[in-house]
């Protein structure tokens, strides 16, 4: 049904917006009915809006790549911005991250809106995420009439030693593992369907993902190192370390 769109973000006021991506970040940006469009790489138009009860972003925005984000901060330091810091997340006196994924740097627009911006040589290139979808987590009434049901959807077996309670599906397959766990708390508000994602890179990838928004809920180690988490809306997924065997 469709085959194009453009995202978009708000801002309290248009004019300073416009030049602070017009003239301070130097970005091509055009004006029309109150509105500004940003003319970004590959024609990818975002536009930006007047909102009267703005609230800034709490995930960023836009991601800029730099060829050396020390030359950047300070690039942007000379121009009146300077990186932001946010709790949970260690960066160095520059305000850049250095973890073991890509260097990273954030900073805000005149509404309060988080951008960033990533060294390019220390980026994930798009084909080799740090993020991997390790399994699908379903909490249920009984665990093995559903790992039954799902086992024939996708024609694999149900793993030995399946019972009413715990049930999985490739836990030591390549491909995602499907977890099936009983709960008598099924009730509204409660997933019953969660994403589990495993990364070699954990903790960094989970100081990316609550600088984007999401909520860090809690800490544990079943067989591997996990982190739950909850996304803008209070729904919970995890990052995990890697499963034993499974390559990074």
């Amino acid at each position: 049904m469709f085959s194009k769109a453009f995202s978009g973000f708000s801002v309290d006021d248009v004019p300073r917006a416009k030049q602070f991506y017009g003239q301070t970040l130097g970005l091509d940006v055009s004006e029309e009915s109150g509105m500004l469009t940003l003319h970004l790489a590959d024609g990818r138009d975002t536009l930006v809006y007047p909102k009267s009860d703005h609230v800034p972003a709490t995930f960023t925005i836009l991601n800029f790549p730099v060829d050396d984000i020390e030359q950047a901060v300070d690039e942007l330091a000379t121009r009146g911005v300077n990186p932001c810091r946010f709790d949970g997340i260690d960066v160095d006196e520059k305000g850049i991250f250095r973890g073991e994924g890509p260097n990273i740097a954030w900073f805000t627009d005149p509404a309060g809106n988080v951008l960033s911006m990533i060294e390019q040589s220390t980026a994930l290139s798009p084909r080799s995420s740090a993020l991997h979808l390790g399994m699908y987590s379903f909490q249920c009434r009984e665990a093995l009439a559903l790992a039954e049901f799902w086992s024939g959807v996708v024609d694999r077996p149900v793993d030995p030693g399946a019972s009413a309670a715990f049930a999985t599906i490739g836990f030591n397959d390549d491909g995602p593992t499907w977890m099936f766990t009983r709960s008598d708390e099924l009730t509204d508000g409660k997933n019953r369907f969660r994403l589990d994602f495993w990364s070699s890179n954990q903790a960094q990838e989970v100081a990316r993902v609550v600088a984007l928004g999401a909520t860090r809920v809690a800490d544990g180690e079943t067989g591997v190192a996990w982190v739950e988490l909850c996304d803008p809306e209070n729904n919970t997924f995890s990052i995990t370390s890697p499963r034993p065997g499974v390559e990074a």
